[in-house]
């Protein structure tokens, strides 16, 4: 008897802890109402590397086709808007795991670069989270009918072990009938701020892209080696000597060929890769560094940082690498360096070119923009550089994480210049009125002290006065001899 009360005490206490654990289960295992669910969600994800429960955060295919086809409302806006999901349901589409399967290839990649930079998922916890309006894209039209509300996540998370936060981006975050789901795992860095976060993200995009051109250009170089080898196979073939090249002849032969006539033809095709290559730079060392800071036309605020290299070789200081950056732009340009026979800095771009005097630890000399001519002064001073700007510039010219000019917003300067001539003219036009004011001054001041000499000198009349009277005095004693004549005449006739 006690054994079976026994056995069912045990049955009555094992289904009651069954029974909890299925409540917890459906409890937990519910769609999440908010988005903080979510966001957990995901964090637990990532903590337990969990990618069947990450599979099933997506809404099915089948359940957003259902939501397209059976649509009550009848506004004709809606209609119309659905119809393009109906032509087009590769959208819905890609929105399923099942069907996209770089979604979950995303949330693998992550975890394996996570794990590459040190981070331990077991000893993560969540920080904070912050999401984002997503717009709408080209190609998407008719989705926001339903799914009103989508989303873009930084959830920021802390390394307990290492004590270091890290920034996990999320995108189609969605909100459909009251429910989230969704979230697509894209990328993890080290960052605290979303800020951050976007700056290095764009080191590394421009990373990957300056790797996929060497990447690129290797395969190119291995396709031009491997055609040499097999243009080098036959006997019957045309060479070409390095004795001839200096006589100017072409030597054939049906012989076996000097064993120097391929290699020369392959050294000449596979010749040294210009100074920025991966491989030159490490057969040189950067022995000095400069950061200079100045104005283009005393305005537009511009930044030049100065690598000086030598080879190994050699063991002389004759290469040289640069980065600027000027006006609103965001990104450093890389810049070519060289020495003109005056003995002036040449830097160049794409897009223009500078030509710079330095004068102890001054540069000055112009910019001008190879597409429309137009031109600035440049005066630049030599500055100190911290520890970590110097890290962050070798950076960009070591990864070929630099942008360029054309891709960027520059400040015009066109108009601000018509400005500056204007004044300058206005200046010197000022500067002839007060040189000719003071000229005629001058004169007046000669022409006021003529008379005033002449006065002291005598007292005398001016001579054109003193000729009339004069004149008018002989007239007068003329008048009064005829006079006298004539009073005489009269005077014999009578007696």
């Amino acid at each position: 008897m006690m054994k079976f009360l026994l056995v069912f005490i045990i049955f009555i206490f094992l289904f009651h802890a069954e029974s909890d654990a299925i409540g917890r289960k459906r409890k937990y295992n519910g769609p999440p109402r908010t988005e903080a669910e979510l966001m957990n969600k995901v964090m637990e994800c990532l903590h337990n590397k969990d990618t069947v429960s990450y599979f099933y955060m997506f809404p099915p295919f089948d359940t957003l086709w259902n939501m397209v086809m059976h649509n009550p409302d009848p506004n004709p806006e809606i209609v119309k808007e659905l119809n393009k999901l109906r032509e087009h349901p590769t959208v819905l589409i890609d929105l399923d795991p099942f069907y996209n399967h770089a979604i979950i290839g995303r949330f693998v990649e992550t975890l394996k670069k996570g794990e590459d930079s040190g981070i331990q998922w077991k000893g993560i916890i969540m920080q904070r989270y912050e999401l984002q309006k997503q717009p709408l894209t080209r190609g998407m039209e008719g989705l926001q009918m339903i799914v009103p509300e989508r989303f873009r996540g930084y959830m920021f998370v802390r390394d307990m072990l290492t004590s270091t936060t890290y920034c996990v981006t999320l995108m189609e975050i969605q909100k459909i009938n009251g429910v989230f789901c969704g979230g697509q795992v894209l990328n993890v860095l080290e960052a605290d701020n979303i800020d951050e976060y976007i700056r290095k993200e764009n080191y590394e995009r421009n990373y990957l892209e300056h790797q996929a051109q060497l990447a690129a250009q290797s395969r190119i170089d291995s396709v031009r080696a491997d055609s040499l080898k097999d243009a080098g196979g036959g006997v019957k073939r045309d060479t070409t000597l390095p004795d001839s090249l200096k006589a100017g002849t072409s030597v054939s032969t049906v012989q076996e060929p000097p064993k120097d006539s391929v290699k020369s033809k392959k050294d000449l095709l596979l010749s040294p890769a210009p100074p920025d290559d991966e491989a030159n730079r490490t057969r040189r060392e950067v022995v000095d560094r400069k950061y200079y800071r100045g104005k283009f036309d005393e305005e537009i605020p511009v930044e030049l940082y100065v690598r000086y290299m030598k080879d190994h070789q050699d063991k002389v200081t004759k290469y040289w690498d640069a980065l600027y950056k000027f006006g609103d732009m965001s990104e450093y340009v890389k810049l070519d360096v060289s020495m003109t026979p005056e003995a002036k800095w040449l830097f160049e771009e794409p897009v223009a070119s500078m030509e710079l005097e330095l004068a102890g630890k001054n540069y000055t000399g112009s910019w001008t923009n190879g597409d429309n001519q137009t031109g600035y002064d440049a005066e630049l001073v030599q500055k100190d550089l911290s520890q970590k700007k110097i890290e962050e510039l070798d950076f960009i010219l070591e990864n070929g994480t630099w942008g360029k000019t054309n891709e960027q917003k520059i400040k015009e300067k066109e108009e601000d210049g018509d400005k500056k001539d204007k004044n300058k003219d206005d200046k010197k036009e000022s500067k002839r009125r007060r040189n000719r004011d003071d000229k005629r001054q001058d004169d007046s001041k000669e022409k006021k002290e003529v008379p005033k000499d002449d006065k002291k000198d005598g007292d005398k009349p001016p001579p054109d006065k003193t000729e009339n009277d004069k004149k008018e005095n002989d007239k007068k004693e003329n008048d009064k001899k005829d006079n006298d004549t004539g009073k005489e005449d009269k005077k014999d006739s009578d007696d």
